[in-house]
């Protein structure tokens, strides 16, 4: 389709028309799957300033009411941003923010953009976010729908017949483009961009390697209905919307494990032999070397990949800190409060917040800790749902704790704690029994030095095992604890021979030598 005009250049409605299938799919009604996400949910909600590019959401299993709905594979993912949830086509984060946008009717959008099909039910229901309706919508409008960000924001109704003229040449009629606003120039760009994410990254990658024209700016989106009746691949560029769908006249899976290729880039495969078929014919309008253009008030700022507020000086310091481009109106103002200064430790199997005589040796972290009111505010009990399933090593630095950090009191009663007791060596291990004492934050492990029969540091752990490469040697263990003070030491765990013993052993041979070096000196002198 032409993105200005909305003219149909050329369709495609069955690849085998006979009088046993004369079924025209470019105008057959189907579900559209996640290729309602952009028209339905992302677009509209950065329109109406709920979400940006940057945006946060805590991808986690969730339900509502008896609906949980699942992420294609079943698997969660932790933090992302909308721009990766679009991108990878997550749908728990789609519909986490198609329900903060619903109350003002999100469905609304599409029939701005010419779908003829829905029911009122498809607008209050929240799996329309993942594309579920009643009737579904057809392969021509879902197009047409997408030209909509290839013309600005701006909808132009497909059409095929641009003029009717009698034998005489008079005028019967002639199509009329009357374009309709439907979103923003600023939030158009924002969809393109993350879009362009798509195709360079995510679902819609294997497209790139099947296009004879590289360098043409294109955005788009994959989509697959419930039990992979549908699959899609649409996109657009500076002058046209292509989308390609394929199933079955009788919706059935078209799953395939025996296939090469994958339902999905089986559908992104045909796309490219077209579009590469179409580009080849008339290159300038199909294959443009010209780019979207980004229109006036759009910003790039930094944020905080934790929160999506705008980065503090201790998400700069955790390494989190990165940066996308915004609606100039809705720019986030907040600074991210997702993190504290200071270090854990873990009492009890609590994670809370180390005091200042707490030893650091047995801090979790990297000096930081994320903040027990930021996450009481967003509701999060275990704070390994926040983790992202990639790019993980930083989040791990800040030692996030399973769960929620306690407002955990430890009274000082001035007492050191109780010593480890039943102190044993197996498998090249030191292992005992924790002591009967609430605050224990660790344990150091000393060695009997040979030279002197004094005890050395040599370790600590905050676990009941400690691995000791010297198997002949004595050991002591004794607890921390959260102030700092120390028990006194354990039993003595022997290793091999008593180290006194061997340094006695060690200077008798000494000895010996060296009043046998004498007697052959006198000797040789006698001799000499």
């Amino acid at each position: 389709m032409d993105n200005k005009t909305g003219r149909i250049i050329s369709f495609l409605g069955n690849r085998n028309y006979s009088e046993e299938n004369q079924t025209n799919y470019a105008t057959a009604k189907r579900q559209i799957g996640s290729t309602a996400k952009p028209l339905a949910v992302y677009a509209p909600a950065m329109e109406l300033g709920k979400v940006q590019p940057s945006t946060t959401i805590v991808d986690e299993p969730r339900s509502w009411g008896s609906w949980s709905p699942k992420n294609y594979g079943g698997g969660n993912y932790g933090t992302v941003t909308v721009r990766k949830a679009l991108a990878s086509s997550y749908n728990i984060p789609a519909v986490i923010t198609y329900e903060k946008i619903i109350s003002q009717d999100p469905a609304s959008y599409l029939e701005k953009m010419g779908v003829t099909s829905l029911v009122e039910a498809d607008h209050q229901n929240l799996s329309f976010a993942l594309g579920a309706s009643e009737n579904g919508i057809s392969v021509e409008e879902n197009i047409n729908a997408y030209a909509t960000f290839g013309n600005n924001g701006k909808f132009a109704d497909g059409y095929m017949i641009d003029k009717i003229t009698t034998a005489d040449g008079d005028v019967v009629y002639e199509h009329e483009t009357k374009p309709v606003d439907v979103f923003s120039p600023q939030t158009t760009y924002l969809t393109i961009d993350m879009m362009r994410d798509v195709i360079n990254s995510g679902t819609g990658a294997y497209v790139k390697s099947r296009l004879k024209y590289g360098g043409v700016d294109w955005a788009g989106k994959t989509g697959t209905s419930q039990n992979y009746d549908d699959a899609w691949f649409i996109a657009t560029n500076p002058n046209v919307t292509f989308g390609t769908w394929l199933g079955y006249e009788i919706p059935d899976s078209i799953y395939d494990s025996s296939s090469s290729l994958s339902y999905s880039q089986r559908t992104q495969n045909l796309w490219a032999q077209l579009i590469n078929a179409a580009s080849d014919i008339n290159p300038e309008l199909v294959a443009p070397s010209e780019r979207f253009k980004q229109p006036d008030g759009i910003v790039s700022r930094s944020y905080c990949s934790i929160s999506g507020d705008l980065a503090s000086d201790l998400c700069q310091k955790a390494g989190l800190v990165k940066s996308d481009i915004y609606n100039s109106k809705y720019v986030p103002t907040k600074v991210d409060d997702s993190l504290i200064a200071g270090s854990q430790i873990v009492i009890a199997g609590k994670a809370v917040a180390a005091g200042s005589d707490t030893p650091k040796e047995f801090t979790l972290g990297n000096g930081l800790m994320f903040n027990p009111e930021w996450l009481e505010r967003k509701g999060i009990n275990n704070v390994s749902q926040l983790i992202p399933r990639t790019d993980t090593d930083k989040w791990q630095q800040i030692g996030a704790p399973k769960t929620r950090l306690a407002s955990y009191k430890i009274e000082n009663d001035g007492k050191a704690p109780l010593a480890p007791t039943s102190v044993n060596y197996k498998d090249n291990k030191l292992k005992w029994n924790k002591p009967d004492s609430s605050d224990i934050v660790g344990y150091r492990i000393y060695r009997k030095s040979n030279s002197d029969g004094n005890y050395k540091l040599v370790g600590n752990t905050s676990n009941t095992e400690f691995s000791v490469e010297d198997d002949n040697a004595t050991y002591q263990v004794k607890a921390v604890d959260y102030f700092g003070l120390e028990s006194s030491p354990s039993n003595e765990i022997v290793i091999g021979k008593d180290p006194k013993s061997a340094d006695e052993s060690e200077s008798k041979k000494a000895k010996e030598e060296k009043e046998q070096k004498k007697k052959e000196e006198k000797k040789k002198e006698k001799q000499e």
